[in-house]
């Protein structure tokens, strides 16, 4: 059986752990989704990061708690429902490959980019973070 998330939910980070990304302008320095799947009571992120590469785990739910208020500290959640994006990601640092994972058809090349695409195709902000 696969099992597709119905709805991701994107984490925009106002800092990155990789010091140069720092300097790029922008509100958001790095991004990555996340998704709980009912089926199996887990949380599934997904990340790509220029420091500590890529990674896909599944978290159970019991256990979440701690590391979701980690994870979205200093940040703005989106939640967004899952698409099919269409095509190839257009690399494989945080913006695009999340784009393609959650289904959006973007663009963008950064974080804030991504943000903007997401509230434009129906996503709404769950934890402001401001």
């Amino acid at each position: 059986m696969i099992i597709i998330p119905e709805e991701w939910f994107v984490v925009f980070k106002k800092k990155s752990q990789t010091p140069w990304v720092n300097w790029i302008p922008g509100r958001f320095k790095h991004c990555f989704a996340m998704a709980f799947v009912p089926e199996l009571q887990c949380w599934l992120f997904v990340e790509f990061a220029f420091k500590s590469g890529t990674a896909v785990a599944l978290l159970p739910n019991a256990h979440a708690d701690a590391w979701l208020g980690e994870a979205c500290e200093d940040a703005v959640v989106v939640g967004i429902h899952a698409g099919m994006a269409r095509g190839v990601g257009l690399g494989l640092w945080c913006v695009p490959a999340i784009a393609h994972i959650i289904g959006l058809n973007s663009c963008a090349l950064r974080p804030d980019g991504l943000f903007r695409d997401c509230l434009r195709n129906g996503g709404r902000v769950i934890i402001p973070g401001d």
